[in-house]
């Protein structure tokens, strides 16, 4: 697993903590513990829904990793590398994450690869709609000085909907939400 995303201790921007309470508002009423959070990011919001044993968190940014173990010191975090091979949770959680990747449809099934047969996948990214705004929204640092450099590609509904199938899940929840500007997908392997 890779993104490129911003340096995982650079200031973020005013509104920054806020979306990430927005995407994890909207996402942890579909997640059930053991619960793999990919991309949890140096401040791990998702961790703290969920006790230590429910609750693993998977940063591929190394100081990433570390901060969020010092904010979690009881909860569980690995580096990808270091990720158990035979890991399986009932659910896993990637939020803000999938724009960041060169390749969604590989991403989608590594994450798949992670889950137990009957496991739920809980996915939030930005809408295209929001592309000029995190734009502006970067420059005026109201989010994360690089957010929109960062983005390899924002998926709308039917783009997204076909990496999520094609990695063999079904999609039981689509909504958008922050006014239309991200989107939350909850989807189920097909069995």
């Amino acid at each position: 697993m890779s993104t490129s995303r911003d340096d995982p201790l650079a200031p973020p921007g005013a509104l920054t903590r806020w979306m990430a309470g927005q995407r994890v508002d909207n996402a942890v009423h579909h997640i059930r513990p053991r619960v793999l959070d990919v991309g949890c990011g140096s401040t791990a919001p998702l961790a703290a829904h969920f006790q230590s044993g429910e609750y693993v968190g998977m940063e591929p940014r190394r100081p990433a990793c570390a901060k969020a173990a010092t904010i979690y010191p009881q909860h569980t975090f690995y580096l990808p590398e270091d990720m158990p091979a035979d890991a399986r949770f009932t659910t896993v959680a990637s939020l803000a994450v999938l724009e960041h990747v060169p390749d969604p449809k590989a991403f989608v099934a590594e994450l798949a690869s992670y889950l137990e047969p009957h496991g739920t996948l809980v996915l939030t990214t930005p809408h295209p709609a929001s592309d000029k705004l995190h734009e502006i929204g970067g420059r005026l640092k109201l989010f994360s000085s690089r957010a929109q450099d960062d983005h390899e590609e924002l998926l709308g509904r039917n783009a997204l909907v076909d990496v999520i199938e094609s990695a063999g899940f079904r999609v039981r929840v689509y909504k958008r939400f922050m006014f239309g500007m991200n989107q939350l997908v909850v989807a189920d392997r097909n069995s």
